[in-house]
């Protein structure tokens, strides 16, 4: 009983860090790619930002002007939009 839950949950954490790894490999910028998880988080997650209608169903996710990776994190959303196709 056990042993399958814990099997189960270590697919899931490789799974997990898998999906990260080829995240940081296919959508970020090179000097992007060795970074901790943390650091991506932080860079890229924990940043102020608002998400606002802009007609229909579309949504704009507003970043702030001052924002250091903006660069970074549109490079990652157009390579994400690359990897929908």
């Amino acid at each position: 009983k056990h042993f399958a839950a814990n099997e189960a949950y270590f697919h899931i954490l490789l799974f997990s860090y898998n999906l990260i790894n080829w995240f940081k490999r296919l959508c970020l910028p090179k000097e992007f790619q060795n970074m901790t998880l943390r650091t991506l988080g932080a860079r890229f997650l924990l940043i102020p930002s608002e998400l606002v209608k802009s007609g229909g169903n579309r949504k704009i996710l507003k970043l702030p002007a001052n924002f250091l990776y903006k660069d970074a994190f549109e490079y990652a959303i157009k390579k994400i939009e690359k990897l929908k196709t």
